[in-house]
């Protein structure tokens, strides 16, 4: 965030997919743009929401909601294509020095 004054909506804003429910927990991996993922459980009943393994969801101080599905947009589909390609760099270079290191 070099550069800003402030923080926005979209600074605090993670995206996530469930992952695994157990009774009315559930644990998420979530992310944002720039920043490793992490896991993070949640109470369906503290959220609000009620998920399954595959929901998608966005996740802010504030709320856990759950994103319908829908047709995506140009740009949501750029996005996500845009953090794929640097996790698969990240993997491969991980992947490159285990393979160096053994």
């Amino acid at each position: 965030m070099a550069g800003k004054d402030h923080m926005t909506a979209d600074d605090l804003r993670w995206d996530g997919c469930v992952i695994a429910v157990d009774g009315d927990m559930f644990t998420a991996e979530v992310q944002r743009d720039g920043h490793p993922a992490l896991l993070a459980d949640f109470s369906m009943a503290e959220c609000g929401v009620m998920v399954v393994p595959g929901d998608v969801l966005i996740v802010t101080p504030s709320s856990v909601v759950k994103r319908e599905p829908r047709v995506w947009t140009r740009r949501e589909l750029a996005q996500v294509m845009r953090r794929a390609r640097k996790r698969s760099k990240v993997l491969r270079r991980a992947l490159d020095v285990d393979n160096h290191a053994g």
